[in-house]
């Protein structure tokens, strides 16, 4: 008698966290990305007191919002034995963290003039300051990896 090999189960509560953290991710992003461009791009208002501090936690819960729908995915990949994907989607957690970081610290990229500043902050440029380069390079990585993987795929 052989044993029917039976798919793995996703539990649905860890598809939904990915997707709706997801959201909730994109939605703080808006958020803070439109302060940031009403004050400094049409000076609407200034970034001080609650704008500044608005713009600050919707741009750190956007990147652990990013880091929790990436680990959901992770898992998700891993039950379903998809072991790339999941290496993307770690690369993809490692961006969001860079994102909460520079979120919490209030880092300022304008301050990162150099690229040798994203290579070794110092006193000019703080770690903080150079974590938005990070995220974005762990996005666009895990992205390219992505893309690479369904380059066999139909057309």
């Amino acid at each position: 008698m052989g044993v029917d090999a039976q798919a793995p189960v996703v539990p649905r509560w860890l598809v939904l966290l990915a997707d709706w953290s997801n959201i909730f991710a994109g939605i703080n992003l808006v958020i803070s990305f439109f302060l940031i461009m009403g004050a400094f791009t049409f000076k609407w208002f200034e970034m001080a007191g609650t704008v500044h501090t608005v713009m600050q936690v919707t741009m750190c819960a956007e990147g652990v919002l990013w880091a929790i729908a990436a680990g959901s995915l992770i898992k998700i990949n891993i039950i379903t034995n998809m072991a790339y994907v999941a290496v993307c989607q770690t690369i993809i957690c490692f961006g969001g963290i860079f994102f909460a970081i520079s979120g919490w610290s209030d880092g300022i990229p304008g301050k990162v003039i150099s690229f040798r500043y994203v290579l070794a902050p110092d006193n000019h440029a703080l770690f903080a300051d150079a974590c938005p380069y990070y995220g974005i390079t762990c996005f666009m990585v895990a992205t390219a990896l992505s893309l690479y993987s369904v380059r066999g795929m139909e057309k």
